[in-house]
């Protein structure tokens, strides 16, 4: 089969599958085997093309809806590497980053991206949950407040920001990784 084919085969198995702003589906029996053979195929094209940052992509976000956090920062890690200037690959690195507890990689690739799109309430809303598990909460809180100037209608930035001002205040503890916030 060549790698063209098999990449198209992977995705095509993932893509309806794949966790999205916030969205984890309650994945079938069907699912789980759909997304294990995607990730065959995806494996298979990496074999031949390592360099291939949308199918290490592709990888990760089967792996996140697999729940295989560690996998799927390896998987969004290579990506990122090949293609560090795409903020996709870029915000699913922060979110899994966070998810298993490297929150200074988080900030420096959050800072990074947000570099590029200063104005971005999602991407400022993702640093500003970096610097929170980081500990470093009052730039936490400034990221927080910058994604509201940019977008004062999201609920979930919303959510953040009350949950910064909670740690500040002492009445919740200090999240060491994203599940702790749930």
């Amino acid at each position: 089969m060549k790698h063209n084919e098999a990449y198209r085969k992977g995705v095509d198995l993932i893509t309806p599958h794949m966790r999205l702003a916030g969205r984890n589906p309650n994945l079938s029996a069907q699912a789980l085997a759909d997304l294990r053979e995607g990730i065959r195929y995806l494996d298979m094209v990496l074999n031949v093309a390592s360099n291939n940052w949308a199918a290490w992509w592709v990888r990760g976000k089967a792996e996140q809806a697999l729940t295989n956090h560690e996998s799927a920062y390896e998987s969004f890690h290579s990506s990122y590497i090949i293609n560090s200037q795409n903020r996709d690959v870029g915000r699913e690195l922060v979110l899994e980053c966070l998810e298993t507890g490297r929150a200074s990689e988080a900030v420096q690739v959050a800072e990074a991206i947000c570099e590029r799109e200063p104005k971005n309430a999602g991407l400022l809303a993702n640093l500003a949950l970096a610097y929170l598990i980081d500990g470093q909460v009052e730039k936490a809180m400034r990221s927080a407040e910058a994604a509201l100037q940019s977008d004062n209608s999201d609920p979930i930035t919303k959510c953040v920001k009350i949950r910064i001002a909670d740690v500040q205040a002492g009445r919740l503890p200090q999240p060491s990784c994203l599940s702790d916030l749930s």
